[in-house]
């Protein structure tokens, strides 16, 4: 395959939704994040960290690369950018909690008839979303605090019992 430019790309002909018209790789692209990925993302309780807009170019920023390097899978990977936000643990936990494997591949069927839904590459969808997640906002941020809070909880008491036993240890006559 020979390779193609981003705006030659952008511009390819193909079917929007699910048949319905044709029109750019570009909207349909557009058509598969607004109206899937960012829908589900709502749904989930997350909002995106920036303007929906930029996030959404940077999507079929993606969706670009994933096109031109779906038939060379066995030369490449292709890995996403760091997080855009701080990145804890708890916070890809509960991200991975609400979004399981199981759901995220019954969005994908649901959006099979999209033209960069169906390669090697479909995991870096889920990956974007996490890259690009307000994770210290809405319910699932709250479920995230209160993981944190569990733990300093127990980080806490942790402290308490080390320090009584090396009270105990330091004043102790044996």
């Amino acid at each position: 395959m020979a390779s193609i430019s981003f705006n030659d790309w952008k511009q390819q002909t193909t079917y929007v939704g699910k048949g319905s018209y044709e029109g750019t790789m570009e909207e349909a692209v557009l058509h598969f994040f607004y109206d899937g990925i960012s829908k589900m993302i709502n749904q989930l309780g997350y909002k995106w960290n920036t303007n929906e807009p930029h996030v959404a170019s940077k999507f079929v920023q993606l969706c670009y690369m994933i096109y031109t390097t779906k038939d060379h899978t066995q030369k490449y990977s292709l890995k996403g950018p760091e997080p855009k936000h701080r990145n804890f643990k708890e916070d890809y936990d509960v991200f991975d909690f609400l979004l399981d494997t199981f759901t995220f591949n019954d969005f994908l069927e649901e959006w099979n008839h999209c033209p960069v839904v169906g390669t090697a590459f479909d995991y870096l969808f889920k990956d974007f979303c996490y890259n690009w997640i307000d994770v210290t906002a809405g319910q699932p941020a709250a479920m995230t605090q209160k993981i944190l809070d569990a733990d300093d909880e127990e980080n806490s008491e942790e402290e308490v019992a080390t320090t009584e036993v090396l009270t105990r240890r330091n004043w102790s006559l044996y």
